[in-house]
């Protein structure tokens, strides 16, 4: 009994180790069924996988053509309006060279260091591709094992990123290149593509950077040099690290020795040479002209588009340049610098733009081998008296001041805000001519007035209102000496400014980049100028225009006369540190800066030094017009376009009573001229101030178009004596005025004793 109980519980232990071994059995089955099935998944996701990778990879290569297209960088090139090339650059040095060119020694070099199978395996290496595996395995990154077409691969069609899915994409290409190309091939587009550091991508470049010599006369420890560089190209170089670039050539010295490349004697003559290395590398960026131009125009370019995209080459950059104006502008700088050099005038800019906002000219100093400092758009620099047709286009545009009104050209002490301190302007000449026409200030560009001008529109409102209507980002101060140029801005600046004047009211800022093209010759970018229409009327516009081409006829401004149209204004700072001269003919604006700067190295700042007896009415007013001459020559047209808001009329000038505005008759008490734009004007007499049977005076002949004021006429207010009549006198001559005058003042005289005839100082063809 108790033997056949001790088996039946043996045997049902037994049973229960039985099931309890099964479910465990059953899950170790279970397990390695569903490994095998992941392992067979991924074997069949990852042949899918890469069999895509192999079809788009043949998309990818199209052909040997493209191949052998994509394997030469290209510049990028900047160009003039006219066609001229005026630079080319890259951010590599690249020369391709054939096969048989490059020495056997360079070939077999590279394969020793690189791809030491490369003439068995069809562009994958399955021992490189384990060792790769193993390095990923130990160190975590994938390392290593890509054969020649791998790397050539990764250059014309991947990016440099080091991931699994990157390099099964070099694998495709690899594949499909081994397929379309022979070795051969592949070894020239490697050889020609690769980058050797030092900028140079390609064995021909390598060897004119690092050994200033053609590929034929490399030696074989210059090869084995060289073959080796791909590896750190930027730390490993001879220009980096000379004892790091001669050991890793004795590696591959003896990489060749191993693989029965060279003989153990030919290896150690190598290691013994002692290679001479370039003294200087060369440049990657070819000679420029109009180089301020095309610094700028890369500055332009920065807020559009990735510049490394742009220099990775083969673009196109289309300037508005036009080359034969710029190369006479530089002309015209160039020759005038030398003549007053002596005279302390050591340096210079220019510009010069359309009223569409083409710039057709920079030029922003007068060596961009000594300082790239762009004046013209960079220099801040006080400008004179060329600021004051800014201040008074204010004055015009708030109803204080008009061309006719009078201003006081007096010596005035003006308070400062500071106790005891006042604020004395002079006129440059040391003379004061009292009671005097804007116009007559502007074109003789008399200081005293302009600030008593601007004291009448108030600095505040006058710094405001020429900042917001003429667009200046450089910052305006609220002084009286505004006018007089206080405030240092940047010389495009007031081209923008004065553009309003030559378009009849419109700013227009210039730009410099017309269109950018990629190497395949679509446009990516297309310029054109910011314009801002009305921001002074056409009658202020023309009005200023007037009184700008009178200051070139017969004012501080007549050295430009030669220039066909011209209208401008002359800047010079109190201290002869700047002169300028601004202005326009035709569509075309123009200005030109010169001055005496110096640097200082121990201070390390620049200084600008005087220029006696040097004004913006003597060398830049000469340079402006022989640069504007050759412009309006080479345009082919001096005439600017019409506003398209409104047709360019002719300005009259009308004898109104001060004090209803009308046209004034001989018993107005108070009278003055304005100008207006034709048909415009008041027409009706005065209805205030009549008499019997007094016939109207009015006077509606153009005056500004073609430069000639009307007669004023002789008006004999109430109160006078029989025996009186006020004469109007030209301000110059004394004599009675002529319809040339520039200036009139009334005079009484006793009938008896009126002057006798009239100003012969000024007439048809004299200056005004």
């Amino acid at each position: 009994m108790s033997g056949k109980s001790a088996r039946t519980s043996a045997d049902r232990r037994n049973a229960g180790r039985r099931r309890a071994s099964n479910p465990v059995k059953r899950r170790v089955k279970r397990a390695l069924s569903w490994v095998a099935f992941i392992l067979l998944s991924a074997f069949l996701l990852g042949s899918v996988y890469f069999g895509v990778l192999l079809y788009r990879a043949d998309q990818t290569i199209q052909s040997i053509y493209e191949i052998t297209a994509r394997s030469v960088s290209k510049p990028t090139v900047f160009a003039s309006s006219d066609g001229v090339r005026l630079a080319e650059f890259r951010t590599a040095y690249q020369e391709p060279a054939k096969l048989e060119e490059i020495p056997k020694h360079l070939q077999n070099a590279t394969i020793a260091a690189e791809d030491r199978r490369f003439w068995q395996h069809s562009g994958v290496d399955p021992v490189a591709m384990v060792r790769a595996g193993w390095s990923m395995l130990r160190g975590g990154s994938l390392q290593g094992g890509s054969t020649l077409a791998q790397q050539l691969a990764k250059r014309l069609f991947t990016t440099q990123e080091r991931t699994i899915g990157r390099k099964l994409q070099d694998m495709a290409l690899a594949i499909q290149l081994e397929r379309r190309l022979t070795k051969q091939e592949i070894l020239r587009l490697y050889l020609n593509q690769v980058y050797y550091g030092g900028g140079a991508y390609g064995v021909k470049a390598a060897a004119d950077i690092y050994f200033d010599k053609p590929l034929n006369q490399l030696t074989l420890g210059e090869c084995a040099l060289l073959a080796r560089l791909p590896r750190r190209p930027s730390t490993e170089n001879p220009f980096v690290s000379k004892e790091a670039a001669l050991r890793n050539r004795d590696v591959v010295l003896d990489l060749m020795r191993e693989q029965g490349l060279i003989e153990a004697d030919e290896a150690e003559a190598a290691k013994q040479e002692k290679p001479r290395f370039a003294s200087k590398r060369p440049s990657l960026v070819s000679r420029w002209q109009a180089p301020y131009a095309v610094s700028e125009a890369m500055r332009e370019l920065r807020g559009v588009m990735d510049p490394e995209q742009l220099y990775a080459g083969g673009y196109r950059v289309e300037l508005t340049i036009n080359m034969k104006m710029q190369s006479a502008a530089e002309a015209a700088l160039a020759d005038a610098l030398r003549q007053y050099r002596r005279r302390g005038v050591s340096e210079g800019a220019s510009m010069v733009m359309d009223t569409n906002g083409r710039t057709l000219v920079m030029i922003g100093g007068s060596s961009f081998g000594r300082s790239q400092f762009n004046t013209i758009t960079q220099g801040h620099r006080q400008p004179g008296s060329s600021f004051k047709p800014l201040m008074y286009a204010v004055g015009f545009e708030l109803g204080i001041l008009g061309p006719e009104e009078r201003v006081s050209d007096s010596k005035k002490s003006y308070p400062t805000g500071v106790p005891g301190r006042f604020y004395t302007p002079s006129n440059a000449d040391g003379r004061y001519m009292g009671s005097i026409t804007v116009r007559t200030a502007l074109r003789l560009s008399r200081n005293c007035a302009a600030v008593y001008a601007n004291s009448l529109i108030g600095p505040r409102r006058a710094a405001d209102e020429i900042t917001a209507r003429f667009g200046f980002r450089s910052k305006i101060e609220p002084v009286l000496s505004l006018p007089l140029g206080a405030s240092a801005v940047r010389p495009i600046e007031m081209v923008e400014a004065f553009s309003t004047f030559a378009t009849g009211g419109t700013r227009v800022r210039p730009y410099l980049v017309e269109r950018v093209l990629t190497p395949e010759g679509v446009t990516v970018h297309r310029g054109s100028a910011q314009m801002w229409r009305g921001v002074i009327s056409v009658t202020t516009a023309q009005a200023m225009d007037s009184i700008l081409r009178d200051a070139v006829t017969r004012g501080t401004g007549s050295g430009a006369r030669s220039v066909e149209g011209a209208r401008g204004k002359t800047g010079t700072t109190s201290d002869h540190r700047d002169a300028w001269f601004i202005g326009y003919a035709g569509n075309h604006i123009g200005v030109v800066w010169v001055g005496n700067p110096l640097y200082l190295e121990n201070e390390k700042r620049w200084v600008y030094r005087p220029m006696p007896g040097i004004y913006g009415g003597t060398v830049p007013v000469t340079v402006w017009a022989r640069m504007m001459n050759a412009v309006i020559r080479i345009a082919g047209s001096p005439d600017r376009p019409e506003p398209e808001s409104e047709s360019r009329r002719d300005m009259v000038v009308v004898s109104v009573c001060e004090e209803t505005g009308q046209v004034a008759t001989k018993y107005c008490p108070s009278t003055v001229r304005r100008s207006f734009v034709a048909g415009t004007q008041p027409t009706s007499a005065c209805p205030v101030h009549v008499g019997e049977d007094e016939p109207v005076v009015t006077v509606d002949e153009p005056a500004v178009r073609s430069g000639v004021e009307p007669p004023v006429q002789e008006v004999q207010p109430p109160g006078l004596g029989r025996g009186e009549v006020t004469i109007w006198i030209c301000a110059e001559s004394g004599k009675p005025a002529n319809a040339y005058c520039p200036e009139a003042i009334p005079r009484r005289f006793p009938k008896d004793r009126v002057p006798p005839g009239l100003c012969d100082l000024h007439g048809p063809g004299r200056p005004r």
